[in-house]
């Protein structure tokens, strides 16, 4: 057989998702998709003939892929992430596609890791796929949210239009409309969902200060509830993976301070989003800057980690905003009540809950868990995005959560 692990696709995928493959609720259709192939027997030419087929230039054409939403007409984004880069490519694809070989050959090098590895290529049939992406997670510290809950995440079904930017014969740029999600809509292949996936956990842990790092399940959270982690959703209301806003850009804009220190850094999870940073658009006119596969892509997810940090540490923390002095005030030092409010005022709320999330916390001081029952009932945004993450955790991550504790981060900058 191709693979040396033979183990079979249904269990693997059962102990990676828990109950993923049963449904995700979201208006009443079920939006999960599982596909896989069946496998033929195997003789020494159809082994070299697959073996030719797998690095060949039309290898991605020929396959049938598994969408964990869409359509396999709609693969645009599939076929992005599996494109040829050079060794010296400075793009953001080009860094993902470099790891997934030095992983690869981490765990090949490791006793009892050899077939599983030599199971993954481009399109493989989901289960395979994602037991390689639970090894990636195994061997990647740290990792920070894992990957069971982006895929759960992108079988959500958004209402916004997705969009497709790259280069015409001309090397001219163009935006295609890919169609909103759903049946449809674009191919969220496994391979899709394991870039997405690393490149927000690269940009977690470039972004966060040593000092107060980001909780990454508060950066889940948010890009569950806006996008379902999909990179290519913009419309009048906010562009990309983060739906960053013009006003936000001219923020971060204006105050570099973030985007020098990713520059500027010596950590290695950093050095995939310099390329991007060399160009700093001042809105959102141009969707291609904020949703374009690569360099868009970590353009906006950089910015929008930065714009977080900027309401959490310049307006609460180091501010001394009203918030933070009444927050001392109540004798709370729990960090998780600022990275909270941060969040709301970094949705659609903005500062507008902020009364009613003092008075939350007043009423609990000293217990986390009953301050965030009462922020949810003074935070519509908070509300909502607390309960699409319990939709996560509860029908698809088998764990009861999906990020590992922030101060696991390196002490790098």
């Amino acid at each position: 057989m191709l693979c040396a692990d033979d183990s079979s696709p249904d269990q693997s995928l059962e102990r990676l998702l828990g109950q993923i493959t049963t449904r995700f609720p979201h208006q009443g259709r079920v939006i999960f998709r599982s596909e896989t192939a069946e496998k033929p027997e195997m003789t020494p030419a159809l082994l070299a003939l697959l073996f030719a087929l797998i690095f060949s230039a039309n290898w991605a054409q020929a396959e049938p892929i598994a969408c964990l939403q869409g359509s396999e007409k709609n693969r645009q984004y599939h076929d992005f992430v599996n494109q040829k880069t050079s060794p010296t490519d400075p793009r953001l694809i080009a860094h993902f596609q470099r790891d997934l070989q030095r992983v690869a050959s981490d765990l090949a090098s490791q006793k009892g890791n050899v077939g599983a590895f030599s199971c993954y290529r481009p399109g493989a049939q989901l289960s395979k796929q994602l037991l390689y992406m639970e090894q990636i997670a195994a061997s990647s510290s740290p990792l920070l949210i894992e990957p069971r809950c982006s895929y759960g995440s992108l079988q959500r079904e958004s209402s916004q239009m997705s969009y497709m930017c790259d280069k015409d014969s001309k090397g001219l740029q163009r935006i295609t409309k890919m169609g909103f999600s759903g049946p449809n809509g674009p191919c969220m292949s496994t391979d899709v969902s394991a870039y997405v996936s690393w490149t927000i956990n690269e940009a977690v842990a470039c972004m966060s200060p040593p000092e107060n790092p980001i909780d990454p399940s508060l950066i889940f959270k948010k890009i569950n509830n806006e996008t379902g982690f999909n990179f290519g959703i913009a419309y009048n209301g906010g562009n990309g993976i983060g739906q960053l806003t013009t006003p936000a850009i001219k923020e971060i804009n204006l105050n570099t301070t973030y985007i020098q220190q990713v520059l500027q850094s010596k950590n290695p999870r950093c050095a995939a989003f310099k390329n991007a940073l060399a160009k700093r658009p001042t809105s959102v006119k141009n969707k291609c800057d904020w949703v374009e596969p690569s360099e868009g892509f970590a353009r906006n997810i950089i910015y929008s980690l930065a714009y977080y940090l900027r309401i959490r540490d310049h307006y609460l923390i180091h501010g001394e905003h009203k918030v933070m002095r009444q927050l001392r005030a109540l004798g709370i030092t729990n960090p998780d009540y600022a990275n909270l409010i941060a969040l709301s005022a970094y949705g659609r709320d903005s500062w507008n809950t902020f009364p009613g999330l003092l008075a939350a916390a007043k009423k609990n001081p000293k217990n986390y868990s009953e301050f965030l029952k009462e922020a949810k009932k003074s935070s519509a945004y908070i509300n909502e995005t607390e309960n699409k993450y319990d939709e996560v955790v509860s029908a698809g991550s088998g764990t009861n959560a999906c990020s590992k504790p922030a101060k696991s981060l390196p002490r790098y900058r």
